[in-house]
């Protein structure tokens, strides 16, 4: 399927022309980055995570089961910490920086059994989570919705506000909703590809 989006959407200089060794100079230089991107989406495809179009993940860690993962088409995944006890659905268009942590369960301390409690995450469209933050058990986070680095979401995030803060608190409601980007179409390797990403339909 990458393979297939970025040659369906390639840029297309005139053959032998400026633009058309530049862009060609770009790919060359990031054909081995292109192929550890789709190999180590192949791998998380091949262990069970569901991955829309274009979608990357980066090394993440993972504990539990990855089938219950599922990422949204162009979403982006750093260096996170997810944990999967139970659903974590991811929309599209999401930017996970690395350092986040993501939980699906805890114990409940008044339990005299000390049992393991899981709830779902979900993660809307065009969300942006910081780096180093913390989501909760059974917290969604509203579409447009970020999350500041380092906060800790107990709660749900209501949708196009600002998060921050342990716990996090609304700091701002008013983030632009007519977001239209494509957060994994911003890597080098795929720019060189398709081009400045926000042109792309």
């Amino acid at each position: 399927m990458l393979f297939r989006y970025i040659i369906a959407h390639r840029l297309r200089p005139r053959v032998m022309s400026y633009d058309w060794f530049k862009v060609w100079g770009k790919r060359g230089f990031n054909f081995p980055s292109l192929i550890a991107l789709a190999w180590r989406g192949w791998r998380w495809q091949r262990r069970g995570v569901t991955m829309g179009k274009m979608a990357g993940m980066g090394e993440c860690e993972i504990t539990g089961n990855p089938r219950f993962l599922r990422m949204g088409d162009f979403s982006l995944v750093g260096r996170a910490s997810i944990q999967l006890m139970d659903s974590v659905t991811i929309g599209n268009s999401v930017i996970i920086n690395d350092g986040v942590t993501i939980l699906t369960g805890t114990h409940d301390v008044n339990d005299e059994h000390f049992q393991l409690r899981t709830k779902p995450v979900v993660i809307g469209h065009y969300a942006w989570i910081c780096t180093r933050a913390l989501i909760m058990p059974g917290v969604t986070i509203g579409d447009g919705g970020v999350v500041a680095a380092g906060a800790v979401v107990t709660h749900d995030v209501p949708a196009y506000s600002v998060v921050a803060g342990n716990q996090a608190k609304v700091v701002r409601v008013n983030r632009n909703q007519k977001l239209d980007y494509k957060p994994n179409l911003l890597r080098a390797c795929y720019e060189a590809w398709v081009g400045v990403p926000y042109s792309q339909k």
